[in-house]
């Protein structure tokens, strides 16, 4: 903890959530508190008292919309639809597929328009009035637990939604139940390993939170040895981790400068994932974002 002086708990460990191990500190990020389990490998939030009233659920239901609706239809974010479906498609017909998170609606459009049938779930009523626009009934109000277990589905995605959830892994054990033998789980999250070494090593240099703004950290910051450990027990098959394509932070709305360096950073960082990609055969996962493809076991 002689990296972050400002650091005022009393407790240097605490439970794991997942493995029930003992975790230690890690880092702190804003008011909130990050431990890492040394069994499991998985980075996790334990809230600072300020913290204790947590609106939870509510918080995507009533306040999500309103901070994050605009960063969906960037052109960015627009090309990374595309981006994943041609990383599913290299595993899976095009089926039925579901979305979980389904936000406004942008990826569900972009796999309708590419031949998939559509079905997607969101906590928030104001997304999912702007999802119905793009995809009509396709899209409802609710999450992964009001989904009926009927027909499987052929692909069922969460992008950008693992990591906020409390329990993620009684989630992706539903999803299993919801996929056909066969079918193809697709998971993009924010990497825990390199944001908290970005973190971390800011640390080193100055207390001032100058990259917070790029950092991204919610209930849970997710490692490859966590995501293999998890995705093995629940039973998936030909698991493949991969960094993923940057899509850039949400800036469009500050200054051309912050815009132009956004853009800039981005860019630069992709070259570098791109080398160590070629240079490791994609075994160095060390980009910002990881995405994820396993196959439920069976025929």
């Amino acid at each position: 903890m002689k990296h972050f002086p400002n650091h005022t708990s009393t407790e240097s460990e605490r439970d794991c959530p997942y493995c029930g191990r003992m975790g230690r500190f890690s880092f702190p990020f804003s008011t909130r508190l990050y431990f890492r389990c040394p069994t499991c490998d998985l980075i996790y939030l334990v809230r600072a008292p300020e913290w204790r009233n947590d609106k939870g659920l509510s918080y995507y239901q009533e306040d999500y919309f309103d901070q994050y609706a605009d960063d969906q239809p960037i052109r960015d974010k627009m090309h990374l639809n595309s981006r994943i479906l041609d990383v599913i498609e290299k595993h899976c017909t095009r089926g039925r597929l579901l979305d979980i998170g389904c936000g406004c609606g942008f990826f569900l459009r972009t796999a309708k328009d590419r031949g998939w049938s559509v079905s997607g779930v969101d906590p928030s009523e104001q997304s999912i009035a702007k999802a119905r626009e793009l995809v009509g009934d396709a899209a409802s109000v609710g999450t992964l637990q009001n989904v009926n277990i009927g027909s499987p589905f052929d692909v069922v995605t969460m992008i950008n939604v693992l990591d906020h959830l409390r329990e993620p892994w009684k989630d992706l054990s539903r999803v299993v139940a919801l996929l056909r033998p066969g079918g193809c789980l697709y998971l993009r999250f924010s990497n825990g390993l390199f944001h908290s070494s970005i973190i971390r090593m800011q640390a080193t240099i100055t207390e001032k939170s100058i990259m917070n703004r790029l950092l991204v950290f919610h209930e849970y910051a997710f490692t490859p040895t966590f995501i293999r450990k998890l995705l093995e027990e629940l039973g998936f098959e030909d698991r493949a981790l991969y960094n993923a394509q940057i899509s850039g932070a949400a800036l469009h709305q500050h200054s051309p400068i912050l815009r132009f360096l956004s853009r800039f950073l981005k860019c630069l960082l992709w070259l570098i994932i791109i080398f160590l990609k070629l240079i490791s055969g994609n075994r160095w996962l060390l980009g910002p974002s990881l995405e994820v493809t396993a196959v439920k076991r069976g025929k």
